[in-house]
């Protein structure tokens, strides 16, 4: 594989990544993500949880727990 091949096979990585990002059939899809952190934000702001946002909606416990790791997994293969 030379350089240019290369390069191809990761313009193709990288469309084909950004149209799960901009197409509304993908559970992916840039606007269900930003309604989704809207919801959240809601709800921590509501649940009167003390920390801030980022760290309540990236709480490891939840991104690294078991149950997490198995869908991670079943994405993934």
């Amino acid at each position: 594989m030379d350089f240019s091949e290369f390069i191809g096979l990761l313009q193709e990585i990288f469309k084909v990544a950004l149209s799960y990002f901009v197409s509304p059939s993908k559970r992916v899809f840039w606007l269900y993500l930003i309604t989704s952190a809207i919801i959240a934000f809601v709800i921590f702001k509501a649940s009167k949880t003390k920390g801030n946002f980022i760290n309540y909606l990236f709480n490891r416990k939840v991104w690294l727990s078991t149950s997490a790791i198995t869908d991670y997994l079943l994405i993934l293969f």
